[in-house]
């Protein structure tokens, strides 16, 4: 036990700086969160309760034209969110997007220490503060939560791709887009979109190369 103790505390003691900064921010994201749940929750929960009885039948039953047509964006969201309710009621809806709002905050901090550049802590501390700010008034029990871990997961993947060339990373970016899919499948085009400046990057790279070596065999 001692030598466990030991161990625990000298890694308490190695990374304190990051320690200390990842509980302010913690708890910036908690009291970022709103506590006044958003509107569309309610319909959520019907929907998911809807689910849990009936499965997915692409009709709307809470309209007051009967049998329209529905697509369900976020299911998932919906079915699961009901379940929540169910066993925890509203308050447990509010502790899950504070969780959520918590690992989305983390989890840039971590990224962006593990990017920038010689893995500066204080860099990384105020780019995810700033986030923190920004982002504040969009943490609420809404289906974007998850949405904006997935995203960040998948510019984490791609970097990590990038730079070590190992296929494993490329198993995130086909699972991620499944579960936006389910999840909230309206921003499934910012999946693309995040691709983009690499896909830039790539094309304008490819023709400066050829630029270059038709420059130089001219010579």
């Amino acid at each position: 036990m001692c030598k466990v103790g030991d161990r625990l505390w000298h890694y308490i003691k190695k990374h304190s700086f990051f320690i200390a900064t990842a509980i302010l921010i913690a708890i910036l994201a908690v009291v970022a969160t709103s506590t006044i749940l958003p509107t569309d929750i309610f319909y959520s929960v019907k929907v998911g309760e809807w689910i849990a009885s009936h499965g997915i039948d692409m009709k709307d039953h809470f309209s007051i034209h009967n049998n329209l047509p529905y697509t369900y964006p976020h299911w998932l969201f919906d079915f699961l969110i009901y379940w929540v309710y169910h066993f925890t009621g509203f308050i447990g809806i509010y502790i899950l997007t504070c969780i959520m709002a918590i690992a989305l905050m983390i989890l840039l901090y971590i990224i962006s220490y593990r990017l920038s550049p010689g893995r500066n802590k204080l860099i990384a501390f105020i780019v995810t503060l700033i986030a923190t700010i920004i982002m504040s008034p969009f943490f609420t029990a809404r289906a974007q939560m998850p949405t904006y871990i997935l995203l960040l997961l998948a510019v984490y993947l791609i970097e990590r791709f990038l730079r070590q060339r190992k296929l494993r990373y490329t198993i995130g970016l086909v699972v991620i887009p499944w579960l936006i899919a389910n999840y909230h499948v309206a921003v499934y085009p910012f999946y693309i979109v995040i691709f983009l400046p690499y896909l830039g990057e790539y094309l304008t790279g490819l023709i400066l190369r050829r630029v270059k070596h038709s420059h130089d065999s001219k010579f």
